[in-house]
């Protein structure tokens, strides 16, 4: 099985700091192809340059779950699904969910952690209390991988 994990992509079609964030999709789909990776689990941040087409692609490659960071697409994070499965999965996973491929346990908490709950750019924001009462659901739970933002 190869899995591989990551990280504020930060795709965006625009220059930022001198970097080209509208490469980054393009490096991404060529290291899943490089690898031939069975799971792709990502901590969120795929940034706002996502769109329904270009994640498909990546879906008929590989297995996608991610938790939700700061810097997303929600309108399309929250209505994409992996295609390359026989049952209904959703990339955005299900907050202390415990998701089992082969022997492997995998559950994530989504989200950035402030005082008062609000949304910001479309992202939703939860108190550390609500991120804390779905970190227990998980105690003792026997998880090989934990995904958190």
């Amino acid at each position: 099985m190869k899995i591989m994990v990551i990280s504020d992509l930060h795709y965006d079609k625009r220059v930022f700091k001198g970097i080209d964030g509208s490469r980054a999709w393009e490096w991404l789909l060529s290291i899943v192809d490089y690898y031939g990776l069975d799971y792709l689990l990502s901590c969120g941040d795929w940034g706002t340059g996502i769109s329904f087409e270009e994640f498909y692609e990546l879906l008929e490659k590989t297995i996608v779950l991610s938790v939700y960071g700061n810097h997303e697409n929600m309108d399309v994070l929250t209505k994409l699904y992996n295609v390359k499965t026989s049952e209904y999965l959703p990339v955005l996973m299900e907050d202390a969910r415990i998701y089992e491929f082969s022997e492997l346990r995998i559950a994530g908490i989504s989200g950035v952690i402030a005082k008062k709950r609000k949304t910001k750019k479309g992202v939703p924001r939860r108190t550390p209390g609500e991120f804390l009462e779905a970190a227990e659901k998980l105690r003792n739970k026997n998880i090989d991988v934990l995904l958190i933002h």
